[in-house]
């Protein structure tokens, strides 16, 4: 192993950066909670540091202010979820599984008070014009990771040929609808049947068909006949 002329061994990053860099991980960990529970203007920089562990000054070491450690944890949640279904796309299973995978995440493993449309909501109040920019260009790579995953279900003709993006908006904001704070409000977040449902939603809409793209008549309508 070839070393510095200090003696460290080179590849390997000295201790106080390897703690410099989970202190921040830790710091954007607990500001992401607090931001997704209460909203930017209810959270104070006294309030992460606090329970982190550190002073005020310490956090200014790592953000230089408030909306600046905003716009970190929204961009990095964002490209985390836009990793996620890149991962799920590339599996070799059917789109109906890659949907089930999705919305079960949202369901099942997004934080009950998580609230991912007022944070963008505080995007266009509290940031400033290049911060908006820089969470714009991560929501943006969500929206192509979803566009992707349409356009691959199209590809193999299990979904029908719509613009992909169409499709991607479609998706992305049913399930807007049931995850996170939403879903715990109105009671589906963790139950299994709420999965199957919002796949079946997105992919057959909620009518009952006889023929395809023909509403089935109804019994009563029947034995009008």
């Amino acid at each position: 192993m070839v070393e510095h002329e200090h003696g460290r061994r080179m590849g390997r990053p000295p201790l106080d950066e390897v703690r410099e860099g989970e202190r921040r991980i830790q710091i954007l960990t607990v500001a992401g909670r607090h931001f997704q529970q209460r909203g930017f203007a209810a959270v104070s920089l006294g309030d992460i540091a606090a329970e982190v562990g550190v002073t005020k000054a310490a956090l200014y070491h790592h953000f230089q202010s408030k909306d600046e450690l905003y716009t970190e944890v929204l961009c990095g949640t964002l490209m985390r979820i836009a990793a996620a279904i890149g991962r799920v796309t590339e599996q070799s299973v059917s789109t109906r599984e890659k949907l089930v995978q999705l919305v079960r995440i949202a369901v099942f493993d997004v934080p009950k008070d998580a609230d991912m449309d007022s944070m963008m909501r505080d995007v266009a109040e509290h940031l400033t014009t290049e911060q908006r920019e820089r969470v714009l260009r991560a929501h943006r790579g969500l929206e192509d990771a979803y566009a992707r995953l349409m356009a691959s279900g199209i590809a193999r003709r299990e979904l029908r040929p719509f613009e992909p993006r169409l499709l991607a908006h479609a998706f992305h904001h049913l399930l807007a609808a049931f995850t996170g704070r939403v879903g715990a409000v109105t009671g589906y977040q963790g139950k299994l049947e709420t999965v199957e449902t919002v796949v079946e939603l997105f992919l057959h809409g909620a009518g009952e068909h006889g023929e395809r793209g023909k509403p089935a008549p109804s019994p009563a309508a029947s034995q009008v006949c």
